[in-house]
């Protein structure tokens, strides 16, 4: 039985275990394509985590392709100095060092390209659809003339890496990109040497993997490919694993880094909390099948433990941590040592993934240094100039990260908190009924393990008053107070049949069978499990998007449980299912579960009143219609508790806010806005 600790060999490179933190977009490169100090320390403190390999970003092999801003480059060889700071980062960290290859094809993004290239993204053929996202261009089929020089320019991309000093390469075949656009039925619509039948369709991948092998000859070539398109007209497990991966591995792969899907649904590509973890490990399972190369599984593993059992059941011979290796960088010493409940587990918010889809520096929602150089390492932060006794008002995620930053620096913390735990809000938000967003704990639970190590005084069941803070005396007040229920004036909010969001998820109230949930953002995940209600739980593992979106509605079990669900949004339709933790995936995920639950979803309407059995409101044209209710859930948002700042605005007392009390928002905010503080006191 192979174990977690055990080294393994990809070709003639040996890692010395079988954890594995691969690329993950950074943002933060320069725009000549260089890496700079930020990601080197970035990559560098990743590496020293205990890893037995680590890969370096997609790096684009060409300039006529780009997807995000700040990539790395490897289609000059001026770019090798850089690239060989990357290597050396991980090889001083005490790992294996690899880099990944990447072309876009109809994924780029031609607005970013250099002013002097032709603005167009290429694919296989003129007739492949635009990339879902914006800009969302046509693309343009290639030649077989740029064809090759496309495969050329993998070549010298594999000689730079070679020779900058990483141990293997990468090439990026999943997610949509080019290689997996020429293997796809559904982007590859070619009939000649490069398309038409599954043999010719491999045909472009050969030769990438083919040409590279008589170049970099004895070198390790990998690839991350998708196992599965879950996509309707694209290509299925059985498909890779009959033709796809056997080619691969002929022509010279030399380890299969297994993840799946494509962005005409974004799901599969960065699984949500709402997945559950290991969601698509199955598909590294079955390659490893048909296949004599390493294989790598990966998805949603965020748990040392659920790590160790992969590999000594025999799943796959590498285990994969991306998120999580953000949010934890030392994840894979803190497995092999055993010490699990050490781990700052990924949340699975993918607020990195957001900040690179908006232009900013990718971020860890949990994890303040990630991303940054090293001058923001908890180890060089400076220590207090004088230890104070800091009193925290309110015991969520952000009181909680300010009391562990603040007492490392020296100070004295304690948190009075009013309700009798710790968590804040995150205890409402993680109790979804049949939505998994238990993960949100996570972040709660280590914490609190954190701040026990450290002996932070915690007093639950304190509701703090200015009297108190005078008669206390702290050197400083920290105000982590979060946010109040906002509850719109409308002619019979106050009736017995209107409940709060909140009462909702605590269970206070029962809920009857006809609902109206006021308010798309807030109240989307409520609106998903009141749809739910009495139907089959929806597939898991993703293969439901091999159907038409109408096939993919939930089956009936208990008619008689069973709601009518209806969500009113004075918002346009984008508001529905934004907020209040995730934005841009959750409002992608929420939309397809709220239409799979059928729930009724109307925007740009105005609510004029709730009566005991029905809504009046205006739809989207001006009309008046009503919708007949038994109970009503008002989730319209969150407002910044501000009571205890206004009576300590003039009284002379040094005090700060963090957290949902300035601003209500993602969890990314409460701790950052936390560390930001803490460094400060």
């Amino acid at each position: 039985m192979a174990k977690i600790s055990d080294s393994i060999k990809i070709r003639n490179v040996e890692l010395k275990n079988r954890l594995y933190a691969p690329p993950m977009i950074s943002n933060i490169v320069g725009e000549n394509c260089l890496a700079g100090k930020a990601l080197i320390d970035t990559t560098y403190r990743r590496a020293r985590g205990g890893w037995g390999l680590v890969c370096v970003e997609g790096a684009v092999i060409s300039e006529s392709t780009r997807l995000f801003p700040r990539t790395v480059g490897i289609f000059d060889d001026n770019q090798e100095l850089a690239l060989f700071e990357l290597a050396d980062a991980i090889h001083s960290g005490g790992a294996k060092a690899m880099i990944q290859l990447h072309h876009a094809g109809r994924q780029c993004n031609p607005l970013l390209l250099p002013k002097h290239l032709k603005q167009e993204a290429v694919a296989p053929s003129d007739t492949t659809p635009p990339s879902p996202f914006p800009p969302s261009i046509a693309p343009r089929g290639l030649t077989e003339a740029e064809i090759w020089a496309i495969i050329d320019d993998y070549v010298n991309a594999a000689l730079r890496a070679k020779r900058a000093g990483f141990d293997m390469v990468l090439v990026h075949c999943s997610h949509g990109f080019l290689p997996q656009q020429f293997m796809s039925p559904y982007t590859n619509h070619r009939n000649d040497k490069w398309g038409g039948d599954w043999e010719k369709r491999v045909e472009f991948i050969r030769q990438v993997l083919t040409k590279m092998r008589e170049a970099v000859g004895d070198y390790p070539i990998c690839c991350r490919v998708a196992g599965d398109e879950f996509l309707e007209g694209g290509y299925t497990l059985e498909d890779f694993c009959k033709y796809i991966a056997p080619a691969m591995e002929q022509a010279g792969c030399d380890m299969f880094d297994v993840t799946c899907g494509v962005w005409e649904h974004f799901s599969p590509v960065v699984p949500e909390m709402y997945e559950p973890r290991g969601v698509w490990t199955y598909l590294a399972e079955a390659i490893k099948k048909v296949v004599n190369v390493p294989v790598t599984g990966l998805g949603r593993i965020n748990d040392g433990r659920l790590a160790v059992k992969m590999i000594e059941d025999g799943k796959f011979d590498i285990v994969g941590i991306g998120r999580g290796s953000i949010a934890d960088s030392d994840f894979a010493k803190k497995t092999i040592e055993g010490r699990y409940d050490d781990i700052r587990q990924c949340i699975a918010c993918n607020t990195c993934l957001e900040d690179d889809l908006s232009n900013r520096p990718s971020r860890c929602a949990i994890n303040f240094e990630y991303d940054r150089d090293n001058t923001w390492e908890e180890e060089r932060m400076p220590a207090a100039r004088k230890s104070k006794n800091v009193l925290v008002v309110g015991g969520g995620p952000a009181g909680m990260e300010l009391a562990r930053v603040a007492t490392l620096r020296g100070h004295k913390v304690v948190i009075c908190e009013k309700s009798g735990k710790l968590g804040g809000y995150l205890n409402v938000a993680s109790s979804i009924p049949k939505l998994y967003t238990r993960e949100l704990l996570n972040i709660v639970k280590w914490l609190g393990k954190k701040m026990d190590a450290m002996g932070v005084t915690v007093e639950l069941n304190t509701e703090v008053t200015l009297d108190m803070i005078k008669e206390r005396k702290p050197d400083a007040v920290v105000l982590a107070t979060g946010a109040c229920e906002v509850i719109p004036d409308i002619p019979g909010i106050d009736g017995p049949n209107v409940i709060s969001l909140d009462e909702f998820l605590t269970k206070k109230k029962p809920v009857g069978r006809r609902v109206v949930v006021l308010g798309g953002a807030y109240g989307a995940e409520a609106a998903v499990a009141l749809g739910r209600e009495g139907k089959k739980a929806p597939d898991s593992g993703y293969k439901k998007y091999h159907k038409p979106a109408a096939e993919r509605g939930l089956e009936v079990a208990d008619p008689e449980k069973v709601k009518e669900v209806t969500v009113l949004e004075e918002g346009n339709p984008m508001v529905v299912g934004w907020s209040p933790y995730s934005q841009i995936f959750r409002f992608i995920v929420l939309n397809e579960f709220l239409a799979e639950a059928g729930v009724k979803v109307l925007s740009q309407v105005k609510v004029l009143e709730i009566s005991a059995n029905a809504v009046k409101y205006l739809n989207s044209t001006g009309q008046e219609e009503t919708v007949a209710v038994d109970t009503v859930i008002v989730a319209v948002g969150r407002a910044p508790n501000k009571m205890l700042y206004q009576e300590l605005v003039g009284q002379g007392i040094e005090f700060y806010e963090i957290g949902d009390c300035t601003r209500p928002e993602k969890v990314e905010r409460a701790i950052h806005s936390a560390n930001h503080v803490a460094r400060q006191i």
